[in-house]
């Protein structure tokens, strides 16, 4: 997909950016991909496109997407409940 497409979805893992998708599916189908064998410390997110805070991250404790506005914030909340036990996102 093109790099500076203004729709679609970007998959980053630990921040790191990945290439662009049309749609989500396949942005999700992606990132499982990219991320399989990576432990839970790591962040796996998808972004739309011109939307910086907001992202879906893979929860590794329920084992599924869950959308949020601020995702860094919902991510940093998350390993606050857990503690540093590592086994959250």
């Amino acid at each position: 997909m093109n790099e500076d497409a203004t729709t679609g979805y970007r998959v980053e893992i630990d921040g790191k950016p990945h290439p662009l998708y049309y749609d989500l599916d396949s942005a999700k189908q992606a990132a499982v991909c990219l991320a399989k064998g990576a432990s839970s410390m790591k962040i796996t997110t998808i972004r739309p496109v011109g939307m910086a805070a907001s992202a879906w991250y893979w929860d590794y404790e329920i084992g599924e997407w869950v959308f949020a506005q601020n995702a860094v914030l919902a991510i940093a909340k998350k390993k606050g409940e857990q503690g540093n036990s590592g086994d959250r996102i």
